[in-house]
Parts: C-alpha cells; structure tokens; sequence
C-alpha cells in the first residue's frame, strides 16, 4: 500500500494543514487552505473578463471569465510547521484526485463545475462561458465588491481515514436506503446512528463521523457537486442490490483508503489590491447576425515555461453540401498566455459543433506529431490541460524561497528510442517552473539539480520520479538538526561546558551543554534557515567560565567528539595542599595541617600557666592549620591555579571528614581532652593540672625543648573514589560457536579474550568490594545485549559495550600532632 496521508492526525498553520504518513513511512502531506491567484509575468492578477458584444449595436450576448489560481501548499512554510511540533521529515504537496473548481455571483448564478485540470506545477486554470446577465454582474463585482464573487475548488484527496479502537457493524441495504438517491453533503455522513452497532471506544465523535463518511464514499459513493452550493462537499450514493443485505462489519484499526474532502476558496479583494481592475477586462465585437463565422476560443492550462513539442488543439467538421470545403485548423497554444481564438467558417445554418482533439508536435522524437483525446462540442470555449494529450509532461519548478537563496540548475537524463537523452535547464526567479514534453512511455532515469550562488554550491541528486517542485527540504540537512555529542573525561576531568550556534548565527543564540563522568553525551538541535549553511560551530568553556575560540564550521551529519582535559585533582599553595571538586570547577577543598596554637594578634602563643605549691595548672588554645586568615591569603594564588578570573567566585572549604576530639598529651598520657569547634580552624580549649615530674616537663616545653608535650587531632577524612568498570569487544565472529545461554556465552567470551573486561579508580586503588559489585552488574548487562543478538539471529550492532561508573567514599583516619615546644620557639 502507498504511503497515505493520516487525516486523523492533522497539524495546522501558516495557511495548511499536514497530515502525516498513516503508518509512520514516508512524506507528510501538505494540503492549503485557501486558494491563490496566479500571477501573470508582468505581474497582474491571472484573471481575464471577455464581454463579447454585437459589432454597432454593442448589446452584451455572453463573457468569458478566465482565471488561474494555485492549489498548492507552500512547501517551505510546511517545512517550518513541521520542524516547530518537533518533528522532521520530507514534505509533499497533496496530489487532488479529483475534483472541480467553479464560481458564483450572489443572488443571480453558479458556473458550471468545471473539472479540476491542473497545469502539473499546482495551478489550475478556470475558463467558463456565461451568460450576458452573469457576465454584467462579474463585471460589477470586479469593479466594486470583487470579495463577493466566490471562487471555490471542491476537491478530493486519498488519504487514510481516521483510526479508532472500535468496529462498525451495520446492512448496507439499509444504510443506503435511509440515505436514499442523489447528492448528499459530506457533512450529513454517516446518517442515523440506529442503523449502526458500536463496539469499542468512541473518544471523539467528529473524527468517528469523518471515519465513517470516508469508507461509506469509497466503499458506495462517487464525487460530485451540488448545483446551489458551492463549497459543500458532495457526493452520490448508488442504489442498494441484493449483495447489500448481508450484514458488514468494519474494523476502523485497520488502514484503508477512502477520499478526503477538501474545500479551497479563493479570497479576490486581497489578490485585487494595488492593481488596475480595468485592466483585466477585455471587449470582443462580433457580428449582430448569424453568419456562419463562429468564433472558438481555446484555453489550455499548461505549464508555461515548456519545450520538447509545439502544442495546439486540432478543430474539425466534415464538408456538407452547403459548404463543401472541410474545417481543419490547428490551434496553437503558446505560452504564457497558452490562448488563442480561432474563426471557424460554417453554413448560416448549420449545427455548431466541432470535433475537437489535442495535437502534440514532438521536437524531439521520430514519433512527429502524437494526436490525444478527441470528443465533439458547440461550447464557444474549450479548455484543455495536460491530461487531455498524449504526451508526458514533466514539470519542474522551484519554490520562491529556494529561489530567494540560490539559482538553480538541473539535469534530467531521460531513455528514449535511441538510447538516453539529457535536458538541461535553469531555474530562477524570472522562470520559476520549467517543463520537458517528452513521448508518454519516456522513463526518467535520473534527475540533478545544482543550487549556487555567492560562490557556494550544493548538488542534489533527487528521488525517481522526481517530484514537481524543489524545496528547501529537499536538501541535505535544511531545516531541523540533531547531532551526537560525546566528551571523553582524562584522569582528573571534572567536567565540561561547551557552546554551539548555528552556522551563520549570532553568539547570542548560542546554546550551553554540561558534560560530566556520569552523562558524558548530549544531543545539540538547531535548525537550519539556509540549503547553505547548514552546519554549526562550537567553543569549550575554560574553568573559569571563559569561553574559548569558536571551532570552524561542523558537519550536521557527523557526531562531535569532545576531550575534557584532566588536569591535577591535588594543587599545593604555599605548602597548603586544596584539592579539586570533581563536579564545580569553582570549588576547592584544602587539606587540614598539623595543629597549632591560638595567637594573639602580636603573634604570641596563647597559653596560660599558673604556678601553685606541688602543682601547675595549664591552659592551652589550639586549632587546625591553615587558619582562616591564612586561607584568605592564599584564594587569589589558588583561584589563579583553578583557572578562575575572579577570585571572589572561589568556593574553599575544609577536606570533607570528621575532626574529632583534640588532646593535650606527654608521651602517651591524655593530660587534657576537648571537643573542637565545628567550624575551621577547629578550635579546642585544652586545660590540665599537672604535678611533680610532669609539671618540670610542661615547663620544659614551654622553655621550647621538645618531646615533652603535644597536642594531637583524630580526623576521619572521607574521600570520594570513581569506579569504573568496561565490559567489550566485539562478537561478530564469536556469535556461529555460542549456544543458547547468553551468560554461559559472556563468561566463555570473557575466558577466550573476545569480550575485554576491566576495572579502574579515580584516584586508585578501586575498593574491592565495589569493583566487584559493578563487575557483576557490567557482565549481566553484556548479557542481555548478547542475549538480544542471539535472538535476532546476529542481526544488529555486534559490538557490545557496557560501561557503569559508580562513586565510593573511602574512610581515612589521621592524627594530627604538633610538639609543643615548635609553638613556642616559633
């Protein structure tokens, strides 16, 4: 089944409406909601009024109205629609399976329908002959109120109808002949709800309505137009047969294909404004009486820019015994106008009607001249469009934005009776459209356009057949853009930042991505304005938030692999060790010293000795190095060290841990114990009474000589460690020797060397048990992915590859001592 449009799910704006494909493959469908007026190569509306009047009495007999108008949606704009739901793929432009177009003046006439007969570039030409009192009326209204005179396109388009999770059960005798003979608007489909039993689930009851209309037109009715109403859609319905009786049951899950209304309309006072509407009236005189001199005028809707054939319309009467030379004019139809009038001299009182055929002149083909579709008519009009010739016409053109960016050439290479042929053509804003007249079983066999302009160029090789009009989206990578961004982290690497623009964007449009251990990938999305540029550029953030150098311009269709530089986890400032934090570039931890004591400001120790008979009392202040003056020191030498340019944006704090209690100590005796504060420096008030040989040893220490006191911390410093463990290789070759058990065949390509399987630490060394509970998780994983292989009998990516980090906090606990008596002579 072709790819059908999903008129269930329908997205609107700028003026259309998509429907995408109904299972998921192949183009949107972009179908307009209005119509437009053609515009003529000096730029004026596309439309003609010829008041054709008795020569010297200048009484009215009838008009001609002639207009051309678009039924195409704009493919760049749907392109636009589609990239802001989020979504991307090719575009197309409905194909109308068919159709009418007509026009009314209120209050007075409806034309005729004329059959939709489109030129194969989206435009459809509208030529009807009326009567004297409708010609006065369109000739006012152009004049004075052009927004009143309707001008309407009824058309169909295959499409899939809407799905639902139900079924219909119903007697189709029944159905039809509730619904009786004769025309019926769409919009009274399905009829009486009692003729139908409903199984499932009914969410929206206007998309159920349309489910229903669709498959009750394709399965019992024919298009058609009502006579009074124009943009009403219709449709008749055959009688009911004997076959009918039997009870039908439709499931609306299933996929199927049914037409599609569709109503266009054309709003004439906004196509009008700024132009000379007496210019597009046209006075004919003929003669007052019946001379036998008919005049014909004959209209083709073709693709104006064309060559390979000379087009024309042959008119032919036998002779009669009144007039015993035969009628046998060819009409040629040039472009752009493609019309011409043609006298044909009949008997006063003969029949006016004509044989009339298509006449193709192929320039190109030993075939000459190849005669199309013949009928008989007195219609004063005859309109032909490029279904009526036995001829194909392969049209090509562009869409004013593609031409707003580049010029466009292009190459179609085509087989003809001697061999392949090659046409080339050029398209740009002055001719939009071009169209090779090739013999009707002509193959295509490739078609190139190359789009240029300012020195840049882009080759495009387009799809077989090719289709009617280029769009931007039809290049690689216009529109919206995603590609793969990895970072690799070096030993030491925290994280990364990293800009991306578009190419040909400002930096403001600039978008940020992090990278860390833990999510080293990220996707980069933009959107692409130009078939040019396409691509994008990036810059890395150093550390201390300064951006880089922009890169040169990325391709869009190839992932970008980034490099975190490591750089020193440990930094030592002035004999202060800080150590990095692995996941804020701007903060640092500083190592905790040996203790020291308490000073004044003057620098002197803090320390107070009593003397009192057979004893001395002693109170020492203490605290952890550095001290938070220190630390203030040295942020401007460690933010410069970090690569930070301000160094109030420096985060310092103490080595994660636990400082636990000080103790004042003489070899291994505990004089005093106190608890620091919670806060660096760690401050501890340590007083103690000491007598007899103990009390000589304190006052030694305080003369300065050492091994005789000492203050001592318990820290517990909690350290974190990054474990990673990589589990891969690849088992392409493997996969014929493996049985069924997936992890049986990890452990036997884990012992034969194919799978690799290894554990690492940041710092080192990884702790046992979490190396071990990550290897088991990384071997489990390969076999899932292995087991998924065997399953699809090899079909998939071979090469496995599992990779699971996990972050650990390794315990270590210290004592920090200083002696006394260092305090002292310091």
């Amino acid at each position: 089944m072709p790819s059908l449009p999903d008129t269930g799910q329908p997205v609107s704006g700028e003026n259309l409406t998509l429907y995408p494909p109904a299972d998921g493959i192949g183009p949107y469908t972009a179908v307009p909601d209005r119509l437009e007026l053609a515009v003529r190569p000096d730029g004026t509306p596309d439309l003609r009024l010829e008041l054709v009047r008795s020569f010297g009495v200048e009484q009215l007999r009838y008009g001609v109205l002639d207009l051309r108008v678009y039924a195409a949606a704009d493919l760049d704009s749907a392109a636009r629609v589609l990239a802001a739901t989020g979504r991307a793929g090719p575009v197309e432009s409905a194909a109308w399976q068919q159709g009418a177009v007509r026009f009314a003046v209120p209050g007075l006439a409806v034309s005729a329908p004329q059959t939709l007969i489109g030129d194969g570039l989206g435009g459809v030409r509208c030529t009807q002959v009326i009567d004297a009192d409708a010609a006065v009326a369109v000739d006012a209204l152009l004049s004075s109120d052009a927004g009143a005179l309707a001008v309407v396109a009824e058309v169909e388009l295959l499409a899939a109808p809407p799905r639902m999770p139900a079924t219909v059960t119903f007697v189709p005798a029944d159905l039809l002949a509730a619904l009786g003979p004769g025309r019926h608007g769409w919009a009274e489909l399905p009829g009486d709800a009692g003729l139908f039993t409903v199984d499932g689930d009914i969410a929206d009851a206007e998309l159920f309505a349309l489910a229903l209309a669709a498959r009750i037109r394709a399965a019992y009715g024919e298009f058609a137009t009502d006579p009074d109403s124009p943009g009403r859609s219709s449709l008749t319905l055959r009688p009911p047969t004997d076959d009918d009786r039997t009870p039908l049951t439709w499931d609306l899950r299933r996929t199927v294909i049914a037409p599609h209304p569709v109503v266009l309309r054309l709003d004439l006072a906004a196509a009008f404004v700024g132009h000379d509407v007496d210019a597009l009236r046209r006075f004919v005189d003929v003669p007052p009486l019946r001379t036998g001199f008919r005049q014909v005028v004959v209209t083709g809707n073709l693709p104006p820019d064309r060559t390979g054939a000379v087009l024309g319309v042959r008119l032919r009467k036998a002779a009669t015994a009144d007039r015993p030379v035969p009628v046998d004019e060819f009409v040629r139809l040039a472009p752009p106008e493609d019309r011409a009038t043609a006298v044909i001299q009949l008997s006063p009182a003969e029949a006016p009607d004509l044989d009339i055929s298509t006449v193709a002149h192929l320039q190109h083909d030993d075939a000459g001249t190849v005669e199309g579709r013949a009928w008989t008519s007195d219609d004063r009009s005859v309109l032909v469009g490029p279904a009526d010739f036995a001829v194909r016409f392969l049209a090509f053109g562009a869409t004013p934005a593609v031409l707003d960016q580049a010029d466009v050439d292009g190459t179609v290479t085509w087989r003809a009776a001697d061999g392949p042929r090659e046409w080339t053509f050029r398209l740009d804003g002055a001719h939009p459209g071009r169209t090779l007249v090739l013999p009707r079983d002509a193959e295509v066999l490739a078609t190139t356009v190359v789009a240029s302009r300012g020195g840049r160029t882009v080759t495009v090789a387009l799809p077989v057949p090719m289709p009617d009009r280029l769009a931007r989206h039809h290049f690689p990578h216009f529109g919206a853009n995603a590609v793969v961004v990895r970072c690799r982290f070096a030993a030491g690497a925290a994280r990364l930042f990293a800009e991306f623009r578009p190419e040909g964007a400002a930096e403001i449009e600039a978008t940020r991505l992090g990278f860390t251990p833990e999510r080293p990938e990220a996707t980069y999305r933009w959107f692409s304005d130009s078939i040019f540029a396409t691509g994008y550029r990036y810059r890395l953030i150093a550390p201390s938030g300064e951006p880089g150098p922009w890169s040169g311009v990325q391709p869009p269709d190839r992932a970008l692999d980034l490099t975190a530089e490591g750089q020193p986890m440990t930094i030592e400032v002035s004999g202060v060790r800080f150590f990095r934090d692995r996941d804020d570039p701007a903060r640092a931890y500083f190592d905790l010293g040996p203790p020291d004591a308490v000073r004044t400001a003057g620098g002197r120790v803090q320390v107070w000795i009593r003397e009192a008979p057979g004893r001395l009392m002693l109170q020492l202040t203490a605290c952890l190095q550095p001290t938070t003056a220190r630390i203030e020191e040295l942020r401007p030498a460690v933010a410069a060290r970090l690569g930070l340019a301000d160094p109030a944006l420096l985060k310092l704090a103490p080595r994660p841990g636990r400082v636990g209690p000080a103790r004042l100590l003489m070899d291994a005796d505990v004089l005093a114990s106190g608890r620091p504060a919670s806060t660096p420096p760690f401050t501890a008030m340590l007083p103690a009474t000491v007598e007899g040989t103990a009390a000589d040893r304190v006052r030694a220490a305080v003369r300065g000589e050492r091994g005789n006191l000492a203050v001592g911390y318990a820290v517990a410093f909690e350290d974190p460690v990054r474990v990673t463990v990589v589990c891969a290789g690849d088992v392409a070759a493997a996969l014929p020797h493996l049985g069924p058990d997936a992890a049986a065949g990890v452990q036997k390509l884990l012992a034969d060397g194919v799978l690799t399987l290894t554990c690492s630490a940041d710092p080192e060394p990884a702790p046992p048990e979490v190396c071990e509970h990550l290897t088991g998780r990384a071997v489990a994983t390969a076999a899932q992915m292995l087991g998924a292989l065997l399953a699809a009998d090899g079909r998939g990516e071979t090469r496995l590859h599992v990779e699971l980090s996990e972050t650990a906090h390794i315990t270590t606990t210290v004592d920090l001592r200083a002696d006394v008596a260092d305090w002292m002579t310091a």
